[in-house]
């Protein structure tokens, strides 16, 4: 018996294996490699964002931040107008910025319950941003129809705070631009 039961050992271990990467493999089956995105869009130019705000340069860096989040995400190939597919166009509707943290100052020993004893210390910016899609050689025609997204960016305060700001917006502006890279390419 116990002969038999070793002459049919590696059979069994073969029909393990296979029974095995069979089970593996085809719960991969619906699954595929490679971009999501449109096939028909394969060269897109960013074009034209209106700046709706009085925050001089953010559709300038809007554009910028774009361009960088699709030639990361690798789904489109970045050309200019006349050659792209299709061109990405938008306005930077608005930008707020507002503290969402704060540091107690001194002790409640001192005088309890009083608001002045925080400082705010973290600050936050949202750019709001409308934008569609639009084909760029045939008649104009929309697309993906606008939508409206919110980018964030957090920075904290530090004594030149213009320029944390302007670390904030750059933040808030890549978030969007990642926003709208990745709809674009997942919106089909």
């Amino acid at each position: 018996m116990k002969r038999l039961f070793r002459a049919f050992l590696p059979c069994l271990a073969v029909v393990a294996a296979a029974l095995a990467v069979t089970m593996v493999g085809g719960g991969c089956l619906g699954y595929r490699a490679g971009s999501v995105a449109h096939p028909q869009i394969r060269r897109v130019c960013v074009g034209d964002f209106t700046n709706l705000t009085d925050e001089p340069q953010l559709a300038v860096l809007l554009r910028s931040k774009l361009a960088e989040a699709l030639a990361r995400e690798g789904s489109f190939e970045l050309a200019d107008c006349a050659r792209a597919d299709v061109r990405v166009q938008g306005r930077v509707v608005s930008y707020a910025l507002r503290g969402i943290g704060s540091a107690k100052l001194r002790d409640d020993a001192v005088k309890p319950d009083d608001r002045s004893a925080y400082k705010t210390v973290h600050y936050r910016a949202d750019l709001v941003v409308e934008f569609e899609l639009v084909a760029a050689r045939v008649e104009e025609r929309t697309v993906l129809a606008p939508a409206m997204l919110t980018g964030e960016g957090a920075f904290p305060e530090v004594p030149d705070m213009n320029t944390a700001r302007q670390v904030g917006l750059e933040q808030a502006a890549a978030d969007a631009a990642a926003q709208m890279a990745a709809a674009l390419s997942e919106a089909w």
